[in-house]
């Protein structure tokens, strides 16, 4: 609230505050020095702040732009999505915000039913192989395509791939890449 009320953008406070700090607990827990417990503590503080953060923010009118989010099949982790998911609500994007652990068939679903403009997807550290996630997220590739839809990937999972981008149309880094994609898309 102090950031917000100093005139600190939220995507700012999420970018250059929150992320920096969530990947410090999670390498200290990666090195054993926090127990998941612990862990699990800082996570849900996040999220509760977050979101008794974002009801008193400003928003924009609404756009015709529909956005799904969802963390891939076996991830767990969602801050990061959920950040993005409140920074496009201030934005007055269309959201069809899925969560943590969603099945790639259940997104094909979504995609097929809903068409979104975008499809974002989160992946950090999912607890399924590599094989699987890769069978899964070029079969969402295909369906995100079909439709037009730009299938947008982010989190550290995909860095372990290289420059092999799976079908994805483009991996962002940050809330403030995600944003900008939109907009320059849309201008």
């Amino acid at each position: 609230m102090y950031l917000s009320k100093n005139r600190i953008k939220f995507v700012d406070i999420v970018d250059n505050v929150i992320r920096p700090a969530m990947e410090k607990v999670g390498y200290l827990w990666e090195c054993k020095k926090l127990e998941i417990e612990q862990e699990h503590i800082a996570s849900d503080t996040i999220k509760t702040a977050l979101s008794r953060l974002v009801v008193y923010l400003p928003r924009q009118r609404e756009k015709n732009i529909k956005v799904l989010l969802a963390c891939s099949e076996g991830e767990t982790h969602d801050i990061g999505l959920q950040a993005l998911a409140y920074e496009l609500e201030l934005r007055g994007y269309s959201l069809y915000y899925l969560g943590a652990n969603t099945p790639f068939k259940s997104l094909t679903k979504v995609i097929n039913k809903e068409k979104p403009d975008y499809v974002f997807l989160s992946a950090s550290s999912p607890s399924i192989t590599k094989e699987d996630f890769k069978y899964g997220l070029k079969n969402l590739a295909k369906a995100a395509n079909a439709i037009n839809s730009k299938l947008v990937c982010g989190g550290r999972y995909f860095q372990s791939f290289g420059n092999d981008t799976l079908g994805c149309n483009i991996i962002v880094n940050s809330i403030k890449e995600s944003i900008s994609l939109i907009r320059k898309s849309n201008q």
